[in-house]
């Protein structure tokens, strides 16, 4: 269906670790190595070749594959990966990596990682490719927008266990305590609240300046700057500009002109532009939420 456009992104699986009651540790549970065997056993399976075995540390296949069925170019296979160690292994063995809430004052940090990984491999990658999630809370009612940046701050990488890092954003004491009022950070999330009790408001109102961004029409120009930070360390980002809009004399205010992701924003950022493009502002892969994915452009096969 997508010709050849699908990625498919391997994690350590902390999410899934966490909800089926598995302990959050990379080293025990063997993390950096199950990624990389994830990655070869995706990798050769998907390549229409016929594997014999897969004789890894962590995972095991024991009977001769050839998926003969696959037609279309093998799928760009990314690594979930934030940590130094797991960006250093994106670059050695996977087509692309996404990260995640990285800052813009430690994204160089982890782009050398990456680097690393990347002059470590043993083919070099034609079209590696880099994102990193970013928290946009920005809203013309600030109250809305730092509403919504505490209701989700329980989400931010800096706060996720188990490093919890914040520095250098709090102090070591203010950070002990953030750790010990975590649960606190989480119920006001599910209690849709936006309330972080027995927290200092400072502590709160540097994490989420720091980790998201947030405020009014405003602030739009600093956080532009925030994110050329990301652009010259090597993401791909879109234009972003100002727009005074009038209608028939009726001014209605300042907008911000985002360039839309379509074939234009990919070809000035990949070698191929080739497949369908859609949109999920706010979606998921289960039956029930494909409805919410929209098309971007000409798409050429209307079957989600």
């Amino acid at each position: 269906i997508s010709n050849g456009r699908t990625i498919v992104a391997i994690g350590g699986g902390g999410s899934v670790m966490g909800a089926i009651g598995m302990k959050l540790d990379p080293k025990a549970n063997r993390m950096l190595q199950s990624v990389r065997e994830a990655v070869d056993i995706v990798s050769s399976v998907t390549s229409g070749k016929l594997v014999m075995n897969y004789p890894g540390e962590v995972f095991k296949l024991s009977r001769p594959l050839k998926n003969g069925w696959a037609k279309a170019a093998r799928p760009g296979i990314f690594t979930c990966a934030t940590g130094p160690k797991m960006l250093q292994l994106a670059g050695e063995i996977a087509d692309g990596t996404q990260m995640s809430d990285v800052t813009p004052e430690k994204i160089d940090h982890h782009m050398e990682a990456l680097r690393a990984g990347l002059a470590a491999r043993k083919t070099p990658a034609a079209d590696f490719r880099i994102g990193n999630f970013w928290a946009w809370h920005i809203k013309a009612d600030r109250d809305k927008s730092m509403y919504e940046a505490r209701r989700e701050l329980v989400f931010r990488g800096e706060l996720l266990p188990p490093k919890y890092d914040m520095l250098p954003y709090v102090t070591p004491e203010e950070r002990q305590l953030v750790i010990d009022k975590w649960q606190n950070f989480a119920k006001a999330f599910w209690t849709r609240s936006g309330k972080i009790e027995d927290v200092p408001e400072s502590i709160v109102t540097r994490l989420i300046a720091a980790c998201s961004s947030a405020g009014d029409l405003g602030d739009i120009d600093l956080q532009i700057e925030r994110f050329r930070v990301f652009e010259k360390a090597g993401l791909p980002v879109p234009w972003c500009n100002f727009a005074h809009v009038t209608v028939n004399g009726r001014d209605l205010g300042l907008y911000v002109h985002l360039e839309s992701v379509d074939r234009r924003w990919v070809r000035r950022h990949f070698p191929k532009d080739e497949g369908d493009l859609w949109e999920g502002e706010f979606s998921d892969f289960r039956t029930e939420w494909l409805g919410t994915f929209e098309k971007k452009g000409d798409v050429e096969d209307d079957d989600q």
